[in-house]
């Protein structure tokens, strides 16, 4: 089995409460426009399938790095059973307006490495079966060593606050 949870994305609606946040994300979408000529396959294709319904975990840094933006933590983060997890709204993620991430330069570092997950049941770095272009991705040995230092401080991490 996969441990899908270190890696996955999702995508938002902002309605009712959420207009100051809406407000604010657009401002700092506008630092944070990516060129259409990115070569990565998910802006190639469109594709934002692994920012709906995401269970992606954070590291204390990740959480840092978006409080600096102005969020509070309440806005984003969510609490499972000691794991610190990025928050859905509407069935994605609250970053996501259905279209890109508004905080992409800012995002979570497992955002970063997706579609690449660790495996738990065999100890290594996978392409997530789930991802639709996985075909259009693979393991470098930097990648792999930066998902592990990755899931080491996570699991360092868990049940401690800052």
């Amino acid at each position: 089995m996969l441990c899908k949870v270190l890696f996955t994305l999702s995508p938002l609606c902002f309605t009712g409460t959420n207009r100051v946040i809406r407000e604010r994300l657009l401002l700092i979408s506008r630092c944070d426009f990516i060129p259409n000529s990115m070569k990565s396959p998910c802006r190639h294709f469109n594709c934002i399938q692994c920012c709906k319904e995401t269970v992606m975990l954070l590291s204390n840094a990740d959480i840092k790095r978006i409080e600096n933006l102005g969020f509070s933590r309440d806005l984003f983060v969510d609490d499972v059973e000691g794991w610190l997890q990025l928050k859905n709204q509407n069935d994605h993620c609250v970053f996501h307006d259905g279209m890109k991430c508004l905080i992409y330069t800012h995002r979570p570092e497992g955002c970063t490495l997706y579609p690449i997950i660790y495996d738990m049941d065999n100890d290594c770095a996978v392409i997530d079966e789930d991802c639709r272009y996985g075909s259009h991705f693979s393991i470098s040995q930097d990648i792999r060593k930066q998902l592990f230092s990755l899931v080491s401080r996570i699991k360092s991490e868990r049940y401690k606050k800052d």
